[in-house]
């Protein structure tokens, strides 16, 4: 791992793993289609995330 400050890389984990708990359930598992859209979407700038939302609440 290449990072100089420790403290703000496990701060953005325990982040993702709020995020994953509050998201998988029992009854809602994630799936591997369901990493494949998370990868996606953390390999996507910023301020293009505001527009997906958009776009997913949409359907």
């Amino acid at each position: 791992m290449a990072c100089d400050d420790m403290d703000a890389h496990i701060n953005k984990l325990h982040g993702y793993s709020e995020w994953l708990n509050a998201i998988v359930t029992p009854d809602n598992p994630l799936t591997p289609d369901d990493i494949h859209a998370m990868l996606l979407l953390n390999s996507l700038p910023a301020e293009w995330l505001p527009c997906v939302s958009m776009l997913m609440n949409e359907s």
